[in-house]
């Protein structure tokens, strides 16, 4: 034991002496340094606390912008996509089975009510009504004939009458000229009857001849011609020819939502927007708004009339159509107090000052007017509502109003 001690001290005493430091000096120096390090970054964090404590103790409630609720009437715009409709359209049909030997238009001919579009061939029809023109003369001279024939009995029975009142004619000679007379008088009409009959066939016939000539319903303006000469047309099913529309005064329909149907009234004012024609409104009149719901849409049909004397507007364009309605007095807000739901836009949420916290109210939107937003349900008017940023602001926050509002 005692040389490895003396060993040791010789070893001590040789590194001594080559200038090296013992390695628990070194280890005794970083110990220093690290508490030195540590003792620093208390000592900071120690004073941060301080100021994190002080402002934690300053904090109050929230400062908040508000705006009153008040009532107010919303004058707003109803607006929807239409098309523009011809106001009368037409597609000419035959009434009757024929051949096509002349059409007298093509599409873009401007045509008048009453004119000749289309002719079939009449040979048929004609020959038909001279057959019943001679059935007539027949059934004329018929009538003719019997009344001439009760003419001659009439004298008869009145002379045989006379004798029979005296009693020189025979019971069973009077009888005779008695049946013979009646007879007679029946016969002048069955005779008329059939003059009747032949009459109404003399009018079918014309009546038929006059449909071998399609004619305009109205004055307008041929969109389509269907058939060319010589084509058979059908009755049943009927074989189209010509069509025609009159764009004198054009249609738009579209649908409004349901709640401004009591706000739209037949004769209201309204704009149209053709933009294949010009950025300027075209004024149109509301000509009727029809009470029934879609109960798909939630809208009703609106029906707009425009004169169109100048006939820009063609059958067929796209259009959108304004309607200013006066609306009713409803709670107004501005847009930067309301959370509007990500789902229903016309729901949404606004914060109320109450007693100095901020509470949440679920309200129905409606129509906007420049910043302000039609509030239909959820406030009772009179409410301060925080308006601006709302982050940081729950249910039950404590708030504080700024100065100069809420008065």
């Amino acid at each position: 034991m005692r040389s490895v001690n003396s060993a040791s001290e010789d070893m001590a005493v040789t590194n001594k002496g080559s200038g090296r430091e013992p390695s628990f000096r070194r280890v005794r120096g970083f110990v220093v340094l690290m508490l030195l390090v540590v003792a620093t970054t208390a000592g900071a964090c120690g004073r941060g606390g301080a100021k994190a404590g002080s402002g934690a103790a300053a904090t109050g409630p929230v400062p908040v912008e508000v705006v009153r609720a008040e009532a107010r009437r919303f004058a707003w715009t109803v607006e929807y996509p239409a098309t523009v409709l011809a106001d009368k359209r037409a597609i000419l049909v035959s009434k009757l089975p024929g051949e096509v030997v002349r059409v007298n238009v093509r599409e873009g001919d401007r045509v008048k009510a009453g004119q000749v579009l289309v002719e079939l061939d009449p040979i048929d029809i004609r020959i038909g009504l001279r057959q019943a023109e001679a059935q007539r003369t027949a059934a004329q001279a018929g009538v003719e004939m019997a009344e001439a024939n009760l003419a001659n009995l009439r004298k008869n029975h009145e002379r045989l009458t006379s004798l029979h009142a005296k009693g020189t004619v025979s019971e069973k000679d009077f009888d005779q000229v008695e049946a013979g007379f009646k007879a007679a008088t029946a016969q002048v009409g069955v005779a008329k009857a059939q003059l009747r009959i032949a009459e109404a066939a003399v009018l079918a016939a014309r009546t038929n001849l006059d449909f071998m000539s399609i004619r305009a319903p109205f004055d307008g303006i041929v969109v389509s011609r269907m058939v060319d000469e010589g084509a058979r047309t059908s009755a049943m099913p009927p074989t189209p020819l010509v069509q025609i529309v009159d764009s004198g005064s054009v249609k738009l329909l579209g649908g409004i939502p349901e709640r401004a149907i009591r706000f739209v009234p037949a004769g209201a004012d309204a704009k149209v927007f053709v933009e294949a024609i010009s950025s300027e409104p075209i004024p149109a009149k509301v000509d009727r708004v029809e009470p029934l719901v879609d109960p798909r849409t939630r809208t009703a049909n609106v029906r707009v009339v425009v004169q169109n004397a100048d006939g820009r507007l063609v059958d067929g364009m796209s259009a959108r159509v304004a309607i200013e309605t006066t609306g009713a007095e409803a709670f107004a807000v501005p847009e930067d107090a309301i959370g509007r739901s990500d789902i229903d836009p016309a729901q949404g949420a606004v914060f109320v000052v109450r007693e100095g916290r901020a509470h949440r109210i679920d309200v129905a939107l409606g129509a906007r007017e420049g910043d302000l937003v039609e509030v239909l349900s959820g406030l009772s008017g009179g409410e301060l509502v925080i308006r601006g940023s709302r982050s940081g602001i729950r249910e039950g926050q404590e708030v504080a109003v700024q100065a100069g509002q809420g008065g």
